[in-house]
């Protein structure tokens, strides 16, 4: 398969997941066990959503790694994404989260990336 139809799937799949995370909202009551596969739900679907636009953009700006690197770039890129935002999630969830704890994890994840750039340079 070509990466443009990889990630035409991925972006079909990111909107099933968001899909069943709005209705599991809706269905369940939030308990923690179900807060848990909300968290989970919904670091998939960031991941299966940052990952085309991601793709996309780097296709676009970025120098090209080839085949394989482009992809491998895109899929770290949505795996840090979705990290964040599920460790963001659930700390939310806990009550746990004031904005410089917030933000303090949000530049660890850009100044990881960035390393990575450099790293390629």
């Amino acid at each position: 398969m070509r990466n443009r139809s990889i990630m035409v799937v991925i972006t079909l799949l990111a909107l099933l997941i968001w899909g069943g995370a709005i209705a599991f909202m809706h269905r369940h009551p939030p308990s923690a066990e179900n807060q848990v596969i909300l968290v989970i739900m919904f670091g998939s679907g960031v991941l299966c959503t940052v990952m085309p636009l991601s793709y996309g953009l780097n296709a676009r700006y970025a120098s090209p790694l080839g085949r394989v690197g482009d992809m491998n770039r895109a899929l770290r890129q949505g795996l840090l994404t979705a990290l964040v935002s599920g460790v963001l999630m659930a700390l939310h969830l806990m009550r746990m989260l004031p904005m410089d704890r917030a933000l303090v994890l949000v530049a660890i994840v850009v100044l990881l990336e960035a390393l990575f750039y450099i790293r390629r340079r």
